[in-house]
């Protein structure tokens, strides 16, 4: 019927995204075994198996068993050492503190006199000149008034003024030098303590330098022991993971490792199911009709919108002078052909029409036809990939010459899924210098491609 080709592309699609769920559960599969080969190796190490059949495994194990203890050794003794300059070092400061205090306690009564002297010794020495200012003008006063009879009380006023001044400044200046006598003592003691609060924190800073110096070779030294404890971690789940195998081969029948022989077991025969599910699909894949995708596509995609609006883009940009109207009727006679060669031509010719057609249009100005031909394009090369079919592989390496990165990673996805040869391996080991990051991933993953692990 007509419609069989558009039930079979939506199961191809169906089948597209299983085969990409089947491929991560296969990886994860991997992983398990990986791990369950590791535990059955250590089960059979710690319940001292008898190895002598993989006497070069038993014997590096035994080798990083001694150098795991030295390097534990080593780590606990670091620890105990740093431990103790943690210790030492909140004791020196602690110690510090304590000296640091007791001067602080002795400087701080003699700050405050030296404050409380300094203002008394200010005070006294503005009250002199005060009374010295004043002095210096009394005798002016009591002259102009000598012209004036009746300044006789003014006269009087102003002269018992200069006297209680002159009774108040004789004390004053026999006290100042002993105020500032004191004063300096009193800064000189504080100055005394103030060195040898200077004193304790230099002492302290070249104490904690001392201790801290060691303590970053302890901590240098611990991280390389962690460093060295986590490689040789590493060195000893690898063995364990080839002892494993090793025992898993060879069939081993011990009781107390039936447990973990049973679970390596039973992730293979789920591993054989995924991988029978997938080869499955693929064998559906290459049942397809030939044509099958490329009608299903031109269908259901839009390859005849594509045509069209390609055909539309290359008219206006290789005709300028054509009109719209006569550039439409153009198109719309050359696409119609077009559409009917590309679902009924070989699926070979068919996609190296669309390549070739995009390749010759699609770099036009017009920036929705460039993106619309790459997202068909796109699906177009996925498809290819999905269908397994090696005649696909010409086509999709000439894909990998596309000035489009992601075409050029679509194309390398599947001839990857497809499986490269010998005739592809030129155009993807020269991808490996690709400037787009994803592109030589790609190329790289399609040269590495390999029948899933049995």
């Amino acid at each position: 019927m007509a419609d069989n080709f558009l039930v079979a592309g939506f199961r191809e699609i169906e089948r597209k995204f299983s085969r990409f769920s089947l491929r991560q559960k296969m990886g994860q599969q991997s992983t398990q075994r990986t791990v369950a080969l590791a535990a059955l190796g250590q089960r059979a190490w710690e319940e001292r198996v008898d190895l002598s059949a993989f006497a070069e495994l038993r014997d590096r194990l035994t080798a990083l068993d001694t150098r795991a203890g030295e390097i534990s050794q080593t780590a606990g003794k670091l620890e105990s050492g740093k431990s103790a300059l943690e210790q030492e070092r909140r004791s020196a400061l602690d110690a510090f503190a304590a000296r640091r205090r007791e001067v602080e306690e002795k400087k701080n009564p003699v700050d405050a006199a030296l404050r409380a002297g300094r203002a008394r010794r200010t005070e006294c020495a503005q009250a002199i000149a005060q009374a010295e200012a004043r002095l210096a003008k009394i005798p002016g006063e009591l002259a102009a008034l000598e012209k004036e009879p009746a300044g006789q009380e003014r006269r009087s006023s102003l002269a018992s003024e200069q006297k209680d001044l002159e009774a108040k400044l004789a004390p004053a200046r026999t006290e100042l030098p002993g105020l500032s006598a004191e004063e300096s003592r009193l800064a000189g003691e504080s100055q005394q303590y103030a060195g040898q609060i200077a004193a304790i924190d230099a002492e302290q800073k070249a104490a904690l330098a001392r201790i801290d110096a060691e303590l970053s070779r302890v901590q240098s030294e611990l991280r390389g022991a962690s460093q060295q404890a986590s490689a040789t971690e590493k060195d000893r789940g690898e063995t364990f993971g080839s002892l494993g195998l090793g025992l898993y081969d060879s069939g081993t029948s011990v009781p107390a490792l039936a447990e973990c022989v049973a679970r390596v077991a039973a992730i293979d025969q789920a591993r054989a199911e995924t991988e029978s599910a997938f080869k499955s699909s693929l064998t559906l894949t290459g049942s397809l009709a030939p044509g099958t995708m490329v009608k299903f596509w031109g269908v259901v995609v839009g390859v005849p919108l594509l045509l069209i609006v390609l055909g539309l883009g290359a008219n206006r940009y290789f005709n300028p002078g054509v009109s719209p109207q006569v550039a439409e009727e153009q198109a719309a006679a050359e696409q119609a052909a077009a559409v009917q060669h590309a679902v009924n031509v070989d699926p070979e010719d068919a996609k190296l029409h669309v390549v070739q057609r995009f390749a010759l249009f699609g770099e036009g100005d017009d920036k929705t036809v460039r993106e619309s031909a790459l997202a068909i394009l796109k699906a177009d090369i996925e498809t290819m990939g999905a269908s397994g079919q090696a005649a696909y592989l010409p086509i999709l390496t000439k894909v990998l010459s596309s000035p489009h990165a992601e075409l050029r990673l679509a194309a390398a996805d599947s001839i990857g899924m497809i499986g490269p040869t010998a005739a592809e391996t030129p155009e993807l080991t020269r991808l490996l210098n690709d400037p787009v990051p994803g592109v030589a991933a790609a190329a790289r993953r399609a040269l590495a491609e390999r029948p899933p692990p049995r």
